[in-house]
């Protein structure tokens, strides 16, 4: 509006000459001198209407600051609705925000009655995992006792072994031996049958004889004629069965080798447990220990009665024994051989419970030699029915 007022005035200025200025040369003239062309009322009119235009002119600027003013309000608004319309989006991003952060807390609070559920089982899984702990233990012990007692068998491994070389090479030679005493025995078996079957034969012609005598004793005529061959049978009865006495006797003293020829002295093993009575000592001084139950005695070479071993050949021998208990604290033989101790066999049980060590060692002997096991005085050992502690030993090979 102000921009078309400006317009009308610039024309109503240029339609009037000499009201902008001559455009031509010659001398300027103010608005507000008087031209002499013009008449005075005119003059008037126009500066009247050079008033006029002042005021508009003024207006006009008025107008073009409140426009100004009013573009700057419009502006203002424009750059509030924009704030408005980022809040709104603001907003709007924030609801969604409070919408996803319900979700997250509902599936938060399904992961919490999740997680209570979870710690019941982990409760119960803790319960389940300390009775599982404490079979593990317990295997772990048996674990451990069950390696303690590979370890000690693992040492009398190697002795095991060369026992079990030498009883192979003994036994070996026991059965060509008894395969030959075999033979020899079927055939002396047989001839001592027909040594019986012959004697069975004499006896049946004797009774026969007997019964022939008795029949000539009925008879009185040709009493001295059977008189005489009756003598003559008898003596050849006499005779027939002194050979038999003879052939007899011969049969029962090879039958008598041949039984001395299966005990052998080199055929020597023996094995036997400590006692059926559970504690052994202690018996304040050193006493020899009687493994009183015999499981093997092969030559008689042990004696259950005094506990005592004698070599019965010289040779090499293996001995081996185990001693047990249950009480804490060390347990521990002697091994003699002769007077002379030979080793001491010692071991502490540190937890309690039943424990055993194993000992197996080589020895030399000559004929008639000893050997014996011997508790020490303030020591004890345990037995039952089990065999818990039990003596060996067998000859390797005689020298």
């Amino acid at each position: 509006m102000s921009c078309g007022v400006v317009l009308v005035v610039l024309l109503l200025l240029a339609s009037r000459p000499g009201l902008a200025g001559s455009s031509g040369p010659g001398p300027t003239r103010s608005l507000a001198d008087p031209d002499p062309a013009v008449p005075q009322g005119e003059a008037v009119d126009v500066a009247v209407l050079w008033d006029h235009l002042r005021s508009l002119k003024d207006l006009v600027l008025r107008l073009s600051e409140q426009a100004v003013a009013q573009r700057l309000v419009l502006r203002s608004m424009e750059t509030r609705v924009q704030d408005q319309q980022l809040m709104s989006l603001e907003h709007s991003e924030r609801i969604r925000g409070l919408e996803t952060l319900q979700v997250q807390v509902n599936a938060t609070r399904d992961q919490m009655l999740g997680l209570s559920r979870s710690w019941s089982r982990i409760d119960d899984l803790e319960e389940q995992n300390s009775a599982q702990d404490a079979r593990l233990e317990a295997q772990e012990a048996q674990v451990d006792h069950l390696e303690n007692k590979n370890t000690e068998l693992g040492g009398e491994l190697p002795f095991l072994e060369m026992r079990l070389r030498a009883s192979e090479s003994t036994l070996e030679q026991l059965r060509r031996r008894n395969a030959a005493q075999e033979t020899e025995r079927v055939s002396m078996a047989a001839r001592l049958t027909t040594g019986e079957s012959q004697r069975e034969a004499l006896e049946s012609r004797l009774e026969a004889e007997e019964a022939a005598l008795k029949t000539l004793k009925t008879e009185s005529s040709g009493v001295d004629a059977w008189a005489g061959v009756l003598s003559q049978l008898w003596v050849e009865l006499h005779t027939n069965t002194s050979v038999m006495a003879s052939q007899m006797d011969r049969t029962e003293r090879r039958l008598d080798q041949w039984m001395s020829q299966n005990q052998d002295p080199t055929r020597v093993a023996f094995a036997a447990g400590l006692s059926d009575s559970g504690a052994v000592g202690p018996f304040g001084a050193e006493t020899t220990l009687v493994f009183s139950k015999t499981l093997t005695n092969i030559g008689q070479a042990y004696n259950q009665t005094t506990g005592i071993f004698r070599a019965p050949v010289r040779g090499l021998y293996c001995f081996l024994f185990t001693v047990a208990d249950f009480l804490k604290g060390y347990r521990g033989v002697y091994l003699y051989r002769n007077a002379q101790q030979v080793l001491f066999s010692l071991e502490l049980n540190g937890h309690g419970g039943y424990a055993s060590s194993s000992t197996a060692v080589p020895l030399l002997l000559e004929s008639g030699d000893t050997v014996c096991l011997r508790l020490p005085g303030s020591y004890r050992l345990y037995d039952d029915n089990r065999n818990f502690s039990l003596f060996s030993g067998f000859l390797l090979f005689p020298l």
